[in-house]
């Protein structure tokens, strides 16, 4: 669900509320080809509540994007922040609001494929299926910008201080190239279903090239992008209009055979198919 920015209440009131899903926020305009969108979820049950819950693996599948997450808890009074890169394989995690104690709310800004390079002047390989802790990065900004986030009193003052930081960002890192914004556009534009030759020659650069610009401003190549923006396209036209045959949506996104589609679906999603249904 999306939020209108003007419709953010004060966070006391959002504190008292056990959110089962995030609460998605849309970016301001000027960081809408970098920024997907921020999100929100809050566990605000007792410490003997908490002991009690099992803690819940959750499979994040790779879509190309890349997050920043900031971990609060209020009650115990510490946080901790860190980068999610790119992945090009499924990861189990466990959900930290099973295992807390306490009153924890994550705040997650999440970026669209090669956004996070806009911001960061560092090269996007070296987060690839890493979530290395802001500490970690020599960037005097990012440990300001987390204090600033935790001590926020409003879920509008904490959307307020990252976009400020970001658009601060866009003044200070160099650009993108704009040869990794076309190609970007163009994978998106046909969801994957372009070979990398045809999407080199149509940008005058080699694949060899155009396979190193990726890694610095992606973190996988072109042709993994293409791979994952592809299933990913197939999974949301199930997911947005119920359609359980999975293999027809993928023949219509461009996937020849059912093996082919099978062993992309088993390797980015860790499931069949036919498992990942069951679940």
């Amino acid at each position: 669900m999306y939020l209108d920015r003007f419709r953010i209440d004060d966070y006391e009131q959002w504190r008292k509320v056990d959110f089962k899903y995030p609460m998605i926020f849309r970016s301001c305009r000027a960081l809408e080809p970098y920024v997907k969108c921020y999100w929100l979820s809050v566990f605000t049950g007792t410490e003997s509540e908490a002991q009690k819950l099992s803690p819940k693996p959750v499979t994040l599948v790779p879509d190309g994007g890349s997050s920043i997450i900031f971990d609060i808890n209020y009650k115990q009074n510490c946080h901790h922040e860190s980068i999610w890169g790119v992945m090009d394989k499924p990861m189990v995690v466990y959900n930290q609001h099973s295992i807390s104690k306490g009153e924890i709310m994550t705040f997650g800004a999440d970026f669209k494929p090669g956004g996070l390079r806009r911001f960061l002047d560092m090269p996007m390989w070296e987060f690839a299926n890493e979530s290395p802790e802001l500490e970690s990065i020599s960037y005097s900004t990012f440990h300001e910008l987390a204090e600033r986030m935790v001590n926020a009193s409003s879920i509008g003052e904490q959307i307020s201080i990252v976009e400020a930081f970001l658009l601060n960002q866009l003044d200070k890192v160099n650009a993108i190239q704009a040869t990794v914004m076309e190609a970007l556009y163009t994978i998106n534009e046909t969801s994957g279903s372009i070979k990398i030759s045809e999407l080199a020659a149509g940008l005058f650069v080699s694949e060899r090239n155009l396979r190193r610009l990726f890694n610095e401003h992606v973190g996988v190549s072109p042709k993994t992008l293409c791979r994952i923006t592809r299933l990913q396209n197939v999974i949301r036209q199930c997911t947005e209009y119920k359609q359980l045959d999975f293999l027809i949506t993928a023949y219509d996104n461009g996937y020849f055979d059912q093996s082919h589609f099978i062993k992309d679906f088993k390797e980015f999603c860790g499931y069949t198919p036919g498992q990942y249904l069951k679940l």
